[in-house]
């Protein structure tokens, strides 16, 4: 199989925080604002159909709906949003709880981030890559295992996947592999006789370098 140069690419990393395993502090700013920017927006159109003027009815209602539709279709939010929640659910972090006073004199109790696994994604034409960093704590282990909770993840099977010393990469294939069947194949497909079509990727050459080899030896 031949992978993609990694060195041209630049992976982005995920990883979480203290806002993220702390329920109070999890709200999605950048959403909210949207959000409230919309409706806002929403009701300055009203307004402005109330007083006649079409021309702000249009421009204030395309322009909210370009950024809501934009947020909305951001694939890679999602899968950063996924991939905390991998780290969170596996429990791949440590932590310690805290208590501090407030203004009021309330005692309030707070969990507070330690140490936690740091992921990173790659998207290519071809695949999804996601990389679990090694970073010699008690999670480098764990990080080279994480087959299923990934699939699951990326919902997608798992490609392939390369364990080296200071990461570990899963690859997933943006599309799913379609098996051919007998009689669907494009005639042109199959103008090279030895040359047979097993999926929309591979197909096996009878002439190559394996096949002769276990006709030599079998005779």
């Amino acid at each position: 199989m031949q992978l993609i140069k990694q060195q041209k690419h630049k992976f982005k990393v995920v990883s979480i925080d203290n806002s993220d395993i702390n329920p109070a502090y999890t709200d999605c700013f950048t959403a909210i604002f949207i959000k409230v920017g919309f409706i806002i927006g929403l009701l300055l159109v009203l307004l402005q159909i109330s007083r006649g003027s079409s021309f702000l009815f249009f421009t204030f209602l395309s322009i909210g709906l370009y950024f809501y539709i934009r947020y909305k279709k951001n694939q890679n939010r999602k899968l950063e949003k996924r991939l905390k929640q991998l780290i969170i659910h596996n429990q791949l972090f440590t932590e310690r709880s805290l208590e501090t006073v407030d203004d009021k004199g309330f005692v309030k109790k707070e969990r507070q981030l330690i140490n936690a696994v740091y992921l990173a994604y790659l998207i290519t034409d071809e695949y999804i890559i996601i990389r679990a960093k090694k970073r010699g704590d008690l999670f480098s282990k764990k990080v080279s295992d994480l087959d299923v909770e990934l699939s699951a993840t990326i919902q997608r099977p798992l490609y392939n996947k390369i364990d080296k010393v200071t990461h570990t990469d899963y690859y997933f294939k943006k599309e799913s592999e379609k098996r051919l069947e007998v009689g669907t194949t494009d005639t042109e497909e199959c103008l090279d006789p030895f040359s047979i079509p097993l999926s929309t990727s591979y197909t096996w050459n009878v002439k190559s370098q394996p096949h002769l080899l276990l006709a030599g030896i079998t005779g």
